[in-house]
């Protein structure tokens, strides 16, 4: 497995947002890409979950990292943030329906977010 990207990522969800941040990690596994977007706390992130902005974030990660969609699993990491409601780490995939845009130049985007929960055992599978 190749690392091709790691740190933090900033992204874009429209006007009248902060721009928010999450943690990235892009590896390349054979030829899929597996990309983990994790969220990180305030004050670092100030803007928009990346649960609330997974369409975006995916769309903007395949344009900018010329990624296929077809080709790349998507899973989003939130984790252990302490005592409370949402104390837990989670994982889930997440599959888009990519439409292409008829306008800019025929870009595809991400619409229709499905979650799956990932359960450890398979994580280090896909990882690994």
């Amino acid at each position: 497995m190749k690392q091709f990207y790691n740190g933090l990522y900033d992204y874009s969800v429209g006007m009248g947002w902060n721009n928010p941040t999450c943690h990235l990690r892009i590896v390349q596994k054979a030829d899929q890409w597996i990309v983990i977007v994790t969220q990180v706390p305030y004050p670092i992130n100030q803007g928009m979950s990346v649960t609330n902005s997974v369409e975006d974030v995916a769309t903007q990660i395949v344009e900018e990292f010329a990624l296929d969609p077809k080709k790349t699993l998507f899973l989003e990491h939130y984790p252990y943030r302490g005592e409370g409601m949402w104390e837990k780490e989670t994982w889930d995939s997440v599959e888009f329906t990519w439409k292409k845009e008829l306008i800019f130049w025929g870009k595809k985007y991400a619409i229709d977010p499905k979650w799956v929960s990932i359960q450890p055992q398979k994580l280090v599978t896909l990882l690994s």
